[in-house]
């Protein structure tokens, strides 16, 4: 993704997405090309877990399941399983704890 403004009187503004950087850039460039310039960029993981797209070059295949994941934005495929296995284990104890909290209130 990039969106440039014109030129006007030397001044340019950018955005632009490069390796998962999202990069501003704001410039003066005179007639012999010089350049003066403030450039920032910043980067999030959570951004890309969040609204990134699927990623179908990058792809892990669970050793137990045979479940294939995939990445997502610049997020790799292997890190995708993780979180995916660390949800999963999560939801799990929270069933298992509501069970037994339910078994113990009736008990008494």
């Amino acid at each position: 993704m990039s969106i440039e403004t014109p030129r006007i009187f030397g001044l340019q503004a950018r955005f632009y997405s490069v390796d998962g950087f999202n990069k501003f850039y704001f410039g003066y460039k005179d007639k012999n090309k010089m350049e003066t310039c403030v450039e920032a960029g910043c980067k999030s993981e959570h951004y890309d877990l969040a609204f990134g797209k699927e990623n179908k070059d990058s792809t892990f295949k669970c050793p137990k399941t045979k479940e294939v994941f995939y990445g997502k934005g610049n997020i790799p495929a292997k890190t995708m399983y993780i979180i995916e296995m660390r949800k999963r284990a999560d939801e799990l104890a929270q069933q298992e704890t509501k069970a037994a909290l339910a078994t113990n209130v009736t008990e008494a």
